[in-house]
């Protein structure tokens, strides 16, 4: 986070007077201020959370998902989590905290919303 706002900070008023000029220093900008949400979704039936994890543009989100919990060990952002009480279960981390695990699309929701 440091060297992105050293590297962004003097470039303020060029990226405001000339955006399209910039655009990969814009992308690092964006990264900045909002850095990536990384969504692990697991379990059978999971598409009403995964119908929440996309149905709103956010350019900074990893998504992994297993329908079991045998493909964990492929993918890093699933290790360690498993379906809830059978349920399909996602859990949302950011800049290396989770929140808790929901199964429940309207409590996913508001979690990618905070």
């Amino acid at each position: 986070m440091d060297a992105a706002e050293a590297a962004v900070a003097p470039l303020q008023s060029a990226l405001a007077q000339a955006p399209t000029g910039f655009a990969w220093w814009l992308c690092g900008l964006e990264f900045e201020l909002a850095p990536p949400k990384e969504i692990a979704v697991v379990g059978e039936n999971a598409q009403p959370l995964l119908d929440v994890v996309f149905d709103e543009y956010r350019p900074n989100q990893v998504v992994a998902y297993s329908r079991n919990e045998e493909a964990e060990s492929m993918i890093p952002l699933l290790e360690e989590r498993g379906a809830e009480d059978g349920k399909a279960t996602a859990y949302v981390c950011f800049q290396f905290a989770c929140q808790m695990p929901v199964t429940e699309a309207e409590a996913l929701k508001a979690q990618l919303k905070g």
